[in-house]
């Protein structure tokens, strides 16, 4: 049996982003069609923009309660519901570095997760030379400083070999390692 696959570009002006859906049949894939007819696919970052991390959003926090489900009254197991959720999600939730069902806690626990970007410097704040920041005859080329924004008052840590060029090997010395040690044991190097 063949598979047959549909692509979608996101509806939104100017995005690329796009989608696949794999069918079983041709048949499969027009009803599929004619279901989503009219309701234009959108990416993640167009259809849920507020739950994208940005620069401009860089923190997110979603809570989480342990709840019987309102559709199914009569399920005893607990299930993870977001507030303003019409039901429950499932009984288990994960993310990187951690999992957690819900019927290990008691009825009411929130689990509060807290998400925050920590990109680095983007137009070299907090970059100096290294050498008394700028000091009288300092190459400015050859290093790089950063200090921690959220603590200032710590030392300034220098990184010497950022900028520096990478050793020029010796002929042939890159090819056969051990040219290359006989060599320098010739010219007293060793």
């Amino acid at each position: 049996m063949t598979r047959v696959t549909l692509r979608k570009v996101c509806a939104d002006d100017g995005c690329q982003e796009s989608a696949f859906w794999d069918f079983s049949s041709q048949r499969e894939r027009r009803e599929h069609c004619q279901r989503e007819q009219g309701r234009p696919w959108r990416c993640t970052r167009h259809s849920k923009p507020n739950e994208v991390l940005t620069p401009s959003n860089p923190t997110r926090q979603v809570v989480l309660t342990a709840e019987k489900s309102r559709r199914f009254p009569n399920l005893t197991k607990l299930f993870w519901r977001e507030a303003g959720a019409a039901d429950v999600g499932s009984g288990f939730t994960f993310g990187p570095g951690f999992k957690a069902f819900a019927d290990d806690f008691p009825e009411g626990t929130r689990l509060v997760i807290t998400l925050t970007i920590a990109a680095p410097p983007t137009d070299r704040e907090g970059v100096g030379t290294g050498a008394g920041e700028g000091a009288t005859g300092q190459d400015t080329g050859t290093a790089w400083v950063t200090r921690s924004a959220d603590c200032p008052e710590a030392p300034a840590q220098a990184h010497p070999l950022a900028t520096a060029a990478p050793p020029t090997p010796k002929p042939h010395e890159d090819r056969d390692p051990a040219a290359g040690a006989a060599r320098a044991s010739e010219e007293g190097r060793d």
